[in-house]
């Protein structure tokens, strides 16, 4: 939804499908005001922001109403907003010399010293 009075904005965001926790570039662009311009954000999960480009990041999957508001120099406002789904889940790195298998979305690890033993190398000899 766009409202307008003299100014237009518009928002655009990269990348198209982002991740939890993957950075997101944000860039406003007037498309009809008097410059300068002051832009103001409003990501929609309590974080805010000032700039025509700024970058942000989204702790959880969902849905976003991002909002760009913009004032030109003759304090025209335009208030623009799009909602951003963050829809796949952060992907755990993988951790060297981790031993596990994943189960219902959950890493069962076993972490730490792995004991090799050789068949027979507790034979007993008799006689000794």
């Amino acid at each position: 939804m766009t409202d307008f009075f003299t100014s237009i904005n518009q928002i655009t965001f990269t990348p198209g499908n982002p991740l939890t926790l993957q950075s997101i570039s944000f860039t406003g662009t007037v498309l009809q005001g008097l410059a300068p311009f002051n832009h103001t954000w409003m990501f929609g999960d309590g974080g805010t922001a000032s700039g025509d480009t700024v970058v942000h990041s989204y702790s959880e999957r969902g849905r976003y109403e991002v909002a760009l508001y913009t004032m030109d120099a003759l304090n025209h406002n335009a208030i623009t907003t799009d909602i951003l789904t963050i829809s796949v889940e952060f992907q755990s790195p993988s951790v060297p010399g981790l031993i596990g298998m994943a189960s219902a979305g959950f890493l069962l690890a076993t972490l730490g010293p792995i004991a090799i033993r050789r068949m027979g190398a507790n034979k007993r000899i008799e006689g000794t």
